[in-house]
């Protein structure tokens, strides 16, 4: 196999290319976690999401795990604080809890602000939404 034209080639994802190109791809997946971050932080006040929680976020975690088909948007994002992080990765039964929690604040969220059926958000969160979706409020 032909080491590609540019720069010194580079394994990116088990694939040889440029290194511009994967130097490339990431400052743009870089761009979109930090637009992803400053809506999710503005939307909650720059405050954690759990009850009673005043403290600064510090993550992002998806209301829908990525490896079990949430999309990696706003819509399936909640900003938690230092200790919440932790208790997501604690344990498996302290992270499912925290992440139930997590999807039910989103549905709550978008419920109230866009007009979002739970069930709508789910669909949408995990990259699926319908063909017939309207959105209102806010």
């Amino acid at each position: 196999m032909a080491r590609p034209k540019g720069r010194a080639g580079v394994q990116w994802r088990h694939q040889s290319v440029p290194e511009e190109w994967a130097l490339q791809h990431e400052l743009r997946t870089l761009a979109i976690k930090v637009k992803v971050a400053a809506a999710v932080s503005a939307r909650q006040g720059h405050r954690c999401c759990f009850p009673d929680c005043e403290h600064p976020i510090i993550s992002y975690p998806h209301g829908i795990r990525w490896d079990q088909g949430g999309v990696d948007d706003e819509i399936n994002r909640a900003g938690v604080c230092a200790s919440h992080q932790l208790l997501m990765r604690g344990s498996r039964e302290s992270d499912d809890e925290a992440r139930a929690y997590l999807q039910g604040w989103l549905q709550r969220y978008y419920q109230e602000t866009a007009g979002l059926a739970p069930e709508v958000w789910e669909l949408i969160a995990r990259g699926r939404p319908p063909a017939d979706l309207e959105v209102t409020g806010t």
